[in-house]
């Protein structure tokens, strides 16, 4: 009877682990799907005009000037 439940503990482990390999692939190939996909730009020229204009206001009140990096060049405003 022992050995009877042994296997059977054996046996399904074996099937779990089995489960468990086959799962990670499958995960794997979606997440190489999703990484195709283009993703969408979260800044734009309108966003940018707005950051600017509100750097400036913010600059007149504290008296200050600040330097702006876009990527490319340095603007100072």
């Amino acid at each position: 009877m022992k050995k009877i439940l042994l296997m059977s503990v054996i046996a399904l482990s074996l099937v779990g682990a089995s489960g468990c390999s086959n799962n990670s692939n499958s995960t794997n190939n979606s997440s190489a799907k999703s990484s195709k996909t283009t993703q969408k730009k979260h800044w734009d020229k309108k966003k940018d005009q707005k950051l600017a204009k509100e750097i400036y206001k913010y600059s007149k009140k504290k008296s200050q000037t600040y330097t702006k990096y876009d990527g490319k060049k340095i603007s100072i405003g």
